[in-house]
């Protein structure tokens, strides 16, 4: 499957919505990555990037695509390694 790119309105500990424009199913087991702005959590990097594994709990059909509600898994934080090309 191709990378997806959705906006997240929520984010929790126990998981998140977002906005898809890609139609997902409830039960569905995804990876995914959050990227989280350096600056907010005073790191000298431009982002963190949070790798996590999501359970879809629930989806609806909004104006701007499909929100979702998914459950997080299991994640681990992560900062780009050194000399790496962030885009």
């Amino acid at each position: 499957m191709l990378p997806v790119e959705s906006t997240t309105e929520n984010l929790s500990s126990e998981g998140l919505y977002c906005i898809t424009r890609e139609r997902f199913k409830r039960g569905e087991r995804l990876q995914c990555e959050i990227r989280i702005p350096g600056e907010s959590s005073g790191s000298p990097e431009p982002f963190l990037r949070l790798q996590c594994h999501v359970t879809v709990k629930r989806v609806e059909h909004v104006h701007r695509g499909f929100g979702m509600g998914c459950h997080i898994e299991d994640y681990s934080l992560t900062t780009p390694q050194p000399g790496a090309i962030t885009m």
